[in-house]
């Protein structure tokens, strides 16, 4: 997907315009056969709900997150929806705090091996079949799109009885998985373990290489 990042200095004639060019880890024939694979099997997909009053927690797996349990212990306590986001969900379950849901948008197969426990699997399309195999019965399926590649445009998308919504991508599951609680009627949305960032040597709360 071709962008450009746009800066403008207030001491400048004109902005200063750096193209981009954002790839996917997989190839786009490869992402359109995950989808296609998990559309057949998994007919349990996510549609647009009306706005609601539940509480959801989105927990990515960023050092901060081992710093914040109680935290999450106690908005949990209080009724709150529990997101985990790929390895996060078997680090919290570790510790105490079942998800409600885990969540997972990476195509790549290795991604077979953060799937762990959860209520349901929050999975998007994409994902390696792999991961369907691997989560078991209980799979919501939701569908991503990047830039002018739309899911359900490309020929051969299976026929769907029911309503479905496609999520727009911000490249990375934390960030796309905030379009996708709000396509989901969530409203309040607490957020941990989105760092993106180091401490110390650590770039998870747990060992992922």
């Amino acid at each position: 997907m071709l962008t450009e990042l746009v800066v403008r200095n207030p001491d400048t004639s004109a902005p200063l315009r750096i193209p981009l060019s954002l790839e996917c880890n997989v190839t786009q024939s490869d992402v359109m056969a995950n989808v296609m694979a998990n559309s057949l099997r998994v007919r349990n997909w996510v549609k647009s709900l009306p706005a609601h009053d539940r509480v959801a927690v989105v927990c990515g797996g960023g050092p901060s997150l081992a710093d914040t349990m109680s935290k999450l212990s106690y908005f949990k306590d209080k009724g709150a929806d529990v997101f985990a986001l790929n390895g996060a969900a078997s680090f919290l379950a570790r510790n105490g705090i079942r998800p409600h849901y885990q969540v997972i948008m990476d195509a790549q197969p290795e991604t077979a091996d953060l799937v762990g426990p959860a209520d349901c699997h929050l999975f998007a399309s994409q994902v390696d079949p792999a991961c369907i195999e691997a989560a078991g019965p209980n799979v919501l399926l939701w569908h991503v799109t990047y830039g002018d590649f739309i899911i359900d445009e490309q020929p051969g998308f299976p026929q769907h009885d029911d309503e479905y919504c496609v999520i727009g991508s911000s490249v990375s599951v934390g960030n796309t998985s905030l379009a996708l609680l709000y396509a989901m009627g969530y409203r309040t949305v607490k957020v941990f373990g989105l760092d993106s960032s180091y401490s110390g040597d650590r770039h998870h709360a747990f060992d992922q290489p």
